[in-house]
């Protein structure tokens, strides 16, 4: 092989060093978790009742910060939502019940997650009003009527089990810096119900209870670790070494 030869190929292969040898190397994840279940004694929560918060630490290591990663997992528990035919006709009902959750912090560059507990739905034909329901009488739309939820005139739909899963990332670019520090990070939470009813009949009555809700929030921390100046030295003294080996073959 010439000169010239052994000279590009020793260029080629000190670059090729040089860049595997100067990648990032794979740093720290350094994870938080709050669990509803665990860690607050008012949980669980009651969707719409009003909002909370719970801390987790700040990222607190010298490596650099490169990635925050917050996941947010809901469960619902309960809930209900009944219509109930005031009619003599037969007909059909729908209703849906569900709720959203957002979680947030309160530093400038956080971003919010959302859940949407699947609306759970139903739909199904119903009979006429029944005369004979236990309900306790209410004066509604000009007369006193009786609705007790129950029955072939009526139609629910619950939430128990239903859950969402979300998350959201900031890296580069992000403003990282209320991220890091010893003390921790507020996040806050927010829900709001989904309650709907339809029918073709269009005299009935609805009863609704909100859900409660469980959830767990994770953060993540994710550095970049430097590279240790011994690697470096080693990845370039390679580089001759190979470049020898290859003239030889």
């Amino acid at each position: 092989m010439s000169h010239r030869g052994r000279v590009a190929q020793f260029v080629w292969i000190t670059a090729l060093l040089a860049g595997v040898c100067a990648a990032p190397a794979l740093g720290d994840v350094i994870i938080y978790t709050y669990d509803s279940t665990v860690d607050s004694p008012t949980g669980p929560f009651v969707v719409a009742l009003k909002p909370g918060s719970f801390s987790l630490p700040q990222y607190n290591d010298p490596a650099p910060l490169i990635f925050v990663t917050i996941e947010v997992t809901g469960v619902t528990m309960g809930g209900i939502n009944t219509w109930d035919n005031e009619t003599d006709a037969a007909g059909w009902a729908e209703v849906t019940l569900g709720a959203e959750i957002h979680v947030t912090s309160n530093t400038p560059a956080a971003p919010m997650v959302t859940l949407v507990i699947p609306q759970a739905t139903a739909n199904q034909n119903i009979e006429g009003d029944d005369p004979l329901e236990a309900g306790a009488p209410v004066w509604f739309l000009g007369q006193w009527t009786n609705a007790d939820y129950v029955g072939g005139d009526s139609v629910s739909v619950t939430t128990a089990g239903e859950s969402d899963s979300d998350s959201d990332i900031l890296g580069p670019g992000d403003d990282l810096t209320p991220f890091i520090g010893t003390g921790t990070v507020q996040w806050n939470f927010v829900s709001y119900l989904i309650a709907t009813h339809r029918s073709n009949n269009p005299v009935g009555q609805g009863q609704e209870e909100p859900p409660q809700f469980n959830f767990t929030a994770r953060v993540i921390y994710e550095n970049t670790a430097p590279e240790p100046a011994a690697l470096a030295v080693l990845c370039l003294g390679m580089a001759p070494i190979l470049a020898r080996r290859r003239a030889r073959r």
